[in-house]
């Protein structure tokens, strides 16, 4: 289980992660990797972009234990982050409010994971 805090006054959050041993290293790991691809810049082979994905879809997306999107970012090579909710509980329980879903990596990688994103979504809105 993973808890975020909110922005501390030093520009700092505070993470807390509870569980099993194993599935505490695996966790920190994890959370190691997207700390150090955050705090790096986009280099000059390097492109960034946004999709919007429908609240009611962003399970989908994420998958049982992330499996979804752990299977999305190796496949296309891209690094792929579900923004958090907005804190508007009203609009959260009626599903309205999109999610941003940021990818970034070589422009080969961002093309092909926002082209699957939007299947998905697409898909899922015909059924």
């Amino acid at each position: 289980h993973i808890e975020v805090g909110e922005v501390l006054d030093d520009g700092f959050r505070l993470i807390s992660v509870k569980g099993p041993q194993r599935s505490l290293a695996k966790a920190l790991k994890k959370i190691d990797l997207i700390v150090d691809e955050e705090s790096q810049g986009l280099d000059d082979s390097e492109t960034a972009q946004s999709v919007l994905v429908p609240e009611s879809k962003v399970g989908l997306l994420i998958g049982r234990a992330g499996k979804n999107l752990d299977a999305l970012r190796s496949d296309t090579g891209a690094y792929i982050c579900v923004t958090k909710p907005k804190a508007d509980t009203e609009q959260r329980e009626a599903k309205v409010q999109p999610r941003e879903v940021k990818v970034r990596g070589s422009p080969a990688a961002v093309a092909a994971a926002c082209s699957r994103l939007t299947e998905l979504v697409s898909y899922e809105e015909e059924e």
